[in-house]
């Protein structure tokens, strides 16, 4: 169904209802019937301006580099880039990290670090490259 014919149609509701109410009742019960018709109108007016309004946090699609991500507003990063949230935050609904670049190779180093899956990776860039948020410096135990 089209948003114009539903509102259309509870317009048409609400005349209809007026006009029950100016066969069945007194001046006053039909100025109370055009009030709510007017304040049904008046809200499904609102309703569609505020569905059809493009919804963002930060007027841009996507956070760049370095920038703050997740968080409350749930900002996303851009493409190429992983939101890195501080460790130990593994169960936080609204943890608020940072945009990083996800590399396209890791050097050889061994600084492991515990994934928040519980796996060990042979380092941070490993665990980056993985998707996965970091519980703590060190092998998981």
């Amino acid at each position: 169904m089209h948003l114009d014919s539903g509102i259309t149609n509870v317009a048409a509701n609400s005349y209809h209802v007026m006009l029950a109410n100016r066969r069945n009742g007194t001046a006053a019960d039909l100025g109370r019937g055009m009030k709510t018709a007017r304040a049904r109108g008046a809200i499904l007016v609102i309703i569609a301006a505020l569905a059809s309004a493009p919804i963002t946090s930060t007027g841009a699609s996507a956070v760049t580099a370095g920038q703050p991500c997740g968080g409350p507003m749930g900002l996303s990063c851009g493409s190429g880039l992983w939101c890195d949230w501080p460790a130990g935050k593994c169960d936080a609904a609204d943890a608020q990290g940072k945009c990083v670049e996800i590399p396209a190779a890791c050097p050889k180093n061994a600084k492991p670090v515990c994934g928040c899956d519980r796996r060990s990776y042979g380092s941070d860039c490993e665990r980056v490259r993985a998707g996965v948020q970091r519980h703590h410096d060190g092998a998981c135990k």
